[in-house]
Parts: C-alpha cells; structure tokens; sequence
C-alpha cells in the first residue's frame, strides 16, 4: 500500500483495444509508477487524475535494470477512505507485551489523521477499539513500523470502500 499525490497519468491502448494507465505518484520519498492494467483500469480510471491525492494497493515489480513499480489491485481517493487499522495479536498476553512499543509508533509516526485502530486478540476471539483521542494518518512509515513490530498479515486496512491485508 502507497500513498501520495497523482504527478501524472499515461493512459494506453492495449494491442486488444483496452485501456491502462501508467501512473506516477508522488509522497514525502519520492515517486513512484502505479501500473493500472485493462481490467483495474475500468474501475479505477474516474479517479486516476493528476492531483488527486490517492491510496494504490498492489505488488511491487522489481527488475535490478530498472526502477520498481507498483501493479495495482486497488485504489481509492484519500477523502473517501475513513480507513480502519486493524492490529492482529494471537493471544492477550502478546498484546501486553507490545503495548508499550505499539505506543511509541502510534505516538511517533502516527500523526493526527481519521482513522481509528482496532486490536483484534485471535485466541480469546476479542475486539477492542482505541480510544477515539487516537485516530491516526495511515502512512507508509506507519504501515512498515507496526508490520514489523506485529509480523506479517497482522496489519489490516479496512474501511466500507476497502478490505486490504498485508
């Protein structure tokens, strides 16, 4: 997941006829290519305009010639996501034990934004939201500091328009 501002967009015409975009959006580190293939780009193409601020999902495709791109599987307006962050702990007491450096990141890297954070405990099967003083900007620093902190496919991103897992 990518988050930035839309510098520009190079729509093209498949050899069937289809349409895609390359993309090129810009955050604090710099800019990257988005590429929307035919299928995405039907569905996204309304909001693929420059200056759109916009949050892509997808894989990176790394080639050691060339920079790294990003292949879209989703994108949605920053304005239309009141995104969720979901924070997956297999027992109570893991909970416990990350809570203070959970803290930390939340305080360091997550700045004042609208979106609340869940913890879900997967043994005892417990929801609990944090408290609505804390409602954080989903950022790419923030996203890569708790992924690290709480491993592999325990960070989630949802929301109405977005149900995202890395």
């Amino acid at each position: 997941v990518i988050g930035g501002i839309i510098n520009s967009v190079n729509r093209k015409t498949t050899k069937s006829n289809q349409q895609m975009a390359f993309v090129t959006l810009e955050d604090l580190y710099g800019e990257v290519e988005v590429i929307v293939f035919p299928r995405d780009y039907e569905k996204y193409r309304e909001i693929l305009v420059e200056g759109n601020k916009i949050l892509f999902a997808g894989r990176v495709s790394e080639d050691e010639e060339r920079d790294s791109k990003l292949i879209c599987s989703g994108a949605v307006l920053f304005e239309e996501v009141g995104m969720q962050i979901w924070l997956q702990f297999e027992e109570k007491s893991d909970y416990e034990e990350k809570r203070a450096e959970l803290e930390k990141i939340l305080s360091e890297k997550g700045s004042e934004g609208n979106s609340s954070i869940f913890i879900y405990v997967r043994k005892e099967k417990q929801i609990k939201k944090l408290s609505e003083q804390i409602k954080v900007e989903i950022t790419s620093e923030l996203l890569d500091a708790l992924k690290n902190l709480l491993g592999e496919g325990n960070v989630k991103l949802s929301s109405e328009k977005v149900n995202w897992r890395f």
